[in-house]
C-alpha cells in the first residue's frame, strides 16, 4: 500500500537524480569540449592570419621587385641608345662598336636572367605559402568534423 508507493517513489527519485547527475555530467564535458575547440580554432585563425600577412610581404616584394626590374631593363634601354647615336655621331671604328655592343647585350642577359632567376624565386615561395595554407584549411576541416 502506501509503504510501497513511498518506496517506488524514492527509487524513482534516485534514479531521476542519477539521471539528471549523469546529464549534467555530460553538459560539462561537451562544455568543455567545446572550450578546447574554440581555442584551437582562435590558434588556428591567428596562424591563417600570419600567412596571410606573409603572402602580402611576398606579393609586396614581388611588385617591388619588379618595379626595380623595370627600372633597370628602362636605364639599359637609354644606355643601349644612347651609345648607338654615339656610335652614328662620332662614327667611331667598327671594332670599338662590336666592344660596346657586346657589353650592353651581356648587360641584358645578366639582368634578364636574374629577373628569371627572381621569378623562380617568388614562385616557389608563393607555391610553399599556398600548399601551407592548404595544410592549415584541411587541419580546420578535420577539426570540425571529430568535434562537432
Amino acid at each position: 500500500g502506501v509503504f510501497d508507493d513511498a518506496l517506488v517513489a524514492k527509487q524513482e527519485a534516485a534514479e531521476s537524480r542519477k539521471t539528471n547527475d549523469a546529464k549534467q555530467l555530460r553538459v560539462q564535458e561537451l562544455e568543455s569540449a567545446l572550450r578546447v575547440q574554440e581555442s584551437d580554432m582562435m590558434h588556428v585563425e591567428r596562424q591563417l592570419q600570419y600567412l596571410q600577412e606573409r603572402r602580402a610581404r611576398t606579393d609586396r616584394a614581388e611588385k617591388e621587385q619588379a618595379r626595380e626590374h623595370s627600372i633597370r631593363v628602362e636605364q639599359l634601354r637609354r644606355e643601349q641608345r644612347d651609345a648607338l647615336e654615339e656610335k652614328s655621331r662620332v662614327k667611331i671604328d667598327s671594332k670599338r662598336n662590336d666592344a660596346l655592343l657586346h657589353e650592353l647585350e651581356s648587360k641584358y642577359t645578366a639582368l634578364k636572367d636574374e629577373r628569371d632567376r627572381n621569378a623562380k624565386l617568388v614562385r616557389e615561395r608563393f607555391h610553399l605559402l599556398t600548399s601551407t595554407v592548404d595544410e592549415y584549411s584541411n587541419k580546420i576541416e578535420e577539426s570540425i568534423q571529430k568535434g562537432v
